[in-house]
């Protein structure tokens, strides 16, 4: 129930994680229109990480302690309030299209935009279902707050566009057809070619990001016209994996939650799958969490997206690499931040999954399995350093630890948990990078290698000065 100026709401929350349901019911007044569903992620998110923990200590009292911090969060959120959208430099507009289509957009323009021989990029943002309406101010008014404040700022300015999807206008994809676009993306792209003449847009760094809803709408308009945009980043969404050609070669940062009840993660590992199979190199985050898992990653402490969006700076993500020939598989370091992991742990989903091998190799030198790892079992590898700053480097080798021939949506599926920690990063639990990794074929590298031998004299001058 929803009352004009402030919103009121009378809503049960349902915290679905693990086989616990814990139903809170809230009557309230919170502020402007959208605050409560920012509260309800912050809630949502908090509660689950902390359970977490305590799952992996061994408490397994899940109604007990999942209610316990359920108040707590409470607490928590009550002593640090939701802040307010500043829409402060932000135009509120309607297209026409002239055939009577309408839709409201809220375009926020960076610092200097005006200044002569300025360009910026252009971000657009696809809303998700909850926030489809007329009032031009949803859109802009959950989620989006980092975004908003990183494109307004002197680091990454940028042109962000956000329309709105009115009712009985459908959404932002069309995935029932091959071609086609959504009418309410129609008008959007329409929308983009009015602005870019008239301010300045850099057209060679268009960028569209969304979530859930906006998530679908994201991979759509990135496969059906993937000239348009240089880099797209779909929230707990999914795709069509039969455009996966499409997307070979469109930059791409894909975030889901791996407990999402609402668009289950399956659909953004096939989308991810069906792109590596085609031979485009995606980045895929599986995070902690549901649904709601966007406040935390537009806000970007670390600058990390933004530093990939605007500046193509490849993101410190550790890897977990799998070798499906055989069910080797390895951690890479290297890609960490500061290149140090110095805390990790991996859980199965099944209580018997894990195979820990006796021996593994650390930075290629032999360890044994028990003293290195603080559990080893079939279901926990966790490997705990010595302290903020110790830990390993390099490339971590388990050995055959999983089945062999599961492909990347199976693998994804086979983690309950695969966080880890390092230095010199503001979040200090990071989801490792799943890759399946199929090494070439040896006779494949020898036959190469023979070639390439066979062919070195060519271009060199002979003995007898005949061939050069």
């Amino acid at each position: 129930m929803r009352s004009v100026g402030s919103t009121t709401l009378i809503h049960q929350l349902l915290i679905v994680e693990s086989p616990l349901w814990v139903k809170i019911d809230f009557s309230t007044t919170l502020g402007p229109s959208g605050a409560f569903e920012r509260f309800w992620d912050r809630l949502f998110v908090f509660s689950n990480l902390v359970f977490l923990d305590f799952l992996e200590d061994g408490l397994v009292d899940r109604n007990k302690y999942r209610l316990v911090f359920c108040m707590f969060a409470l607490m928590v959120l009550i002593m640090n309030p939701v802040r307010a959208i500043d829409l402060s430099n932000s135009l509120a507009l309607v297209y026409d299209d002239g055939a009577g289509n309408t839709l409201p957009y809220r375009l926020f323009l960076p610092p200097g935009y005006d200044e002569p021989g300025a360009d910026f990029p252009l971000v657009l943002f696809l809303h998700g279902a909850g926030e489809i309406g007329t009032d031009n101010l949803a859109q802009v008014s959950t989620h989006i707050n980092g975004l908003i404040e990183v494109t307004r700022g002197d680091r990454h300015p940028a042109f962000l566009l956000a329309p709105q999807v009115q009712p009985g206008q459908g959404g932002w994809s069309a995935l029932w057809s091959p071609t086609d676009l959504a009418l309410a993306m129609e008008l959007t792209l329409e929308v983009i070619d009015q602005i870019e003449q008239q301010y300045a847009v850099d057209t060679s760094r268009r960028i569209v990001t969304g979530l859930s809803m906006g998530g679908f709408g994201t991979w759509d308009v990135a496969a059906k016209r993937p000239e348009i945009f240089a880099a797209a980043v779909p929230m707990s969404g999914g795709g069509d994996p039969a455009q996966a050609t499409s997307l070979r070669d469109v930059p791409l940062w894909n975030f889901h939650g791996r407990s999402d009840r609402v668009i289950d993660a399956d659909l953004s590992r096939e989308m991810i799958d069906a792109i590596e199979q085609a031979g485009g190199s995606p980045l895929y985050s599986e995070v902690i969490g549901g649904h709601g898992i966007w406040d935390r990653i537009y806000n970007d402490p670390d600058d990390e997206l933004y530093s990939w969006m605007f500046d193509d700076v490849d993101p410190p993500l550790a890897t977990l690499s799998y070798n499906p020939a055989n069910g080797d598989v390895k951690i890479d370091a290297d890609r960490a931040p500061g290149g140090v992991i110095t805390s990790f742990n991996l859980i199965s989903r099944n209580p018997a999954f894990f195979m820990p091998q006796p021996t593994m190799t650390v930075d290629g030198v032999v360890v044994q399995t028990d003293e290195f790892l603080a559990v080893a079992s079939s279901r926990y590898l966790t490997y705990k350093g010595g302290g903020a700053t110790d830990g390993f480097q390099g490339v971590i080798d388990f050995g055959p630890v999983l089945p062999a021939g599961l492909d990347s949506p199976a693998l994804h599926k086979v983690f309950y948990s695969d966080w880890y920690s390092s230095p010199n990063t503001t979040l200090s639990r990071r989801v490792f990078r799943v890759l399946v990794v199929v090494p070439e074929p040896a006779s494949v590298v020898i036959a190469l290698v023979v070639a390439m031998g066979s062919l070195s004299h060519l271009g060199r001058k002979d003995p007898g000065g005949v061939c050069e």
